[in-house]
């Protein structure tokens, strides 16, 4: 989240916020530099973290989550 959210900001670029924030339950797992980036990427409905109410800053994404991130960021700014 921090390195899209990144590039986002160099190119000048805003996604449309479509979530209100919502907490998930390991949210002191995240590193204090990537908690607005995750709150940005989740408020604008790119990452929604698990059903269990999860992020899981620590787990890495599988093909199929980065293919759909870098989709729902393309579709989100175009």
């Amino acid at each position: 989240s921090v390195i899209l959210s990144r590039t986002l900001e160099k190119y000048g670029k805003e996604l449309p916020e479509k979530n209100e924030a919502k907490a998930f339950t390991d949210e002191d797992n995240i590193s204090d530099y990537a908690k607005d980036s995750v709150k940005y990427m989740q408020t604008a409905g790119i990452l929604n973290g698990f059903e269990d109410g999860t992020f899981a800053p620590k787990n890495s994404a599988t093909r199929a989550e980065a293919a759909r991130i870098l989709y729902l960021i393309y579709n989100g700014i175009n």
